[in-house]
């Protein structure tokens, strides 16, 4: 027993002899870097750094930036990689010096033996890529960006679709440079940037992908083709793979509202509170429920829903609605006005203070310029002393259908 507990302490002992020289020369490389970024200068970095590659390139990158000698620059690259032949940074460095001092042929060999390195490495791809760009070589950045679009989340992802993007405007290029796996990355940035004839030279593609496994991108592209006013394409792609069969999407609020393109948008309201209600006792099933806690003088035009439709045609509006105990001589209605157009304003009676579940109508004209048109639900401010809307409103079956024959239309404002 006395002899394992003199071996034990012996180890300790040890184990605390290892850990303290380890720590003082960790501590004694942290104060070699340091000294890098305090005011005293290192006058010899080939002796101070002798086992440290990255402060071994950076001095070479200093020399360099600063026109210093060039046999110190090529000193410390080559004393870079005695201390460390796979560090990349030090081979990129390389590169770009001889590239820039005339030498081509030996900056592009070393380039080369770069690529070699890094077939499938994640680290220093975007360092490569700007030798690549610096160098010209388009055919070591085309795959070096492909790679980051492929594989590299975040930051490098951003860069190179940006920077592939600025090298080739031509959407058949982009993709042929880019290869036919980053289609859909290539569809989102084109979209998010609103660069709207890429976004559309690479459609078929994501036609082809499916629709329905690309909605999220697919919704966003026809909000691009909505702000850069393409709203006849935005219009017939919405009803030829969103909503084949009817004028108004989701008039029962049986889904979520979408919030964007061409479905409810359906916003935050001072003074009162929204919610879809599902399995209500009475008919109809499903409905929007608005709440006014009469507490704010409301400008109710928080809802609405823009609605592709033809122009030059008479249309009409049904729905169902009901009411109890809202306040104030201005009540909620619905109204229709054009989108990006020019169209009169028209509009159903305010509903009534209480009332049972009751259908509405409006019959409206959409003019020959209009694409779409808006339907929204509205309430005015009212002028009196006792303004603060309060009650209930619950809306559903929201229905479009055209007319047999076009009505001519009176031209007006919204």
């Amino acid at each position: 027993m006395v002899e394992n507990g003199a071996q034990l302490a012996v180890i300790r002992v040890l184990g605390f002899l290892i850990l303290t020289i380890l720590t003082v020369f960790q501590f004694r490389i942290a104060l070699l870097a340091q000294s890098e970024f305090n005011d005293q200068k290192v006058s010899n970095p080939l002796q101070t750094y002798q086992y440290n590659p990255h402060m071994l390139t950076w001095h070479a990158k200093q020399r360099f930036q600063v026109d210093g000698p060039q046999d110190e620059v090529a000193t410390l690259y080559r004393a870079a990689l005695i201390a460390n032949p796979l560090y990349i940074p030090a081979w990129l460095g390389l590169a770009e010096w001889q590239y820039d001092r005339g030498d081509q042929r030996t900056a592009n060999a070393v380039l080369n033996l770069v690529d070699q390195y890094t077939e499938s490495v994640q680290r220093w791809r975007w360092d490569k890529v700007l030798v690549d760009f610096h160098l010209q070589r388009q055919d070591l950045l085309a795959k070096d960006l492909a790679y980051i679009v492929r594989e590299i989340p975040g930051r490098p992802y951003t860069d190179a679709l940006q920077m592939a993007f600025f090298l080739w405007n031509d959407p058949a290029e982009l993709k042929a440079h880019m290869g036919g796996e980053n289609t859909l990355a290539l569809f989102r940035y084109a979209t998010r940037t609103q660069k709207v004839e890429t976004a559309l030279a690479l459609w078929p593609d994501i036609c082809a992908m499916g629709i329905e496994k690309q909605k999220k991108e697919v919704l966003s592209f026809l909000g691009m083709l909505i702000i850069k006013d393409r709203l006849p394409l935005a219009a017939d792609i919405w009803r030829q793979f969103f909503n084949p069969r009817a004028f108004f999407f989701n008039g029962s609020f049986a889904e979520k509202p979408l919030q964007s393109v061409f479905g409810w948008r359906i916003g935050k309201m001072p003074g009162g509170t929204w919610k879809i209600e599902k399995k209500m006792r009475e008919h109809p099933p499903t409905a929007l429920h608005l709440h006014f806690n009469q507490q704010e003088n409301l400008n109710l035009y928080h809802a609405y829903q823009i609605v592709p439709l033809t122009g030059g045609m008479e249309y009409r509006l049904r729905g169902k609605w009901k009411s109890i105990h809202l306040t104030t001589d201005q009540r909620p209605y619905i109204e229709v006005y054009g989108y990006k157009c020019k169209a009169p304003r028209q509009k159903t009676e305010m509903i009534a203070e209480s009332r049972p579940w009751d259908d509405f109508e409006l019959l409206f004209n959409v003019p020959k310029e209009c694409h779409t048109m808006v339907v929204r639900i509205r309430r005015n401010p009212s002028n009196h002393i006792d303004n603060q809307l309060g009650g209930d409103l619950w809306l559903t079956d929201f229905a479009i259908s055209a007319l047999s024959s076009p009505s001519p239309v009176a031209e007006g404002t919204p």
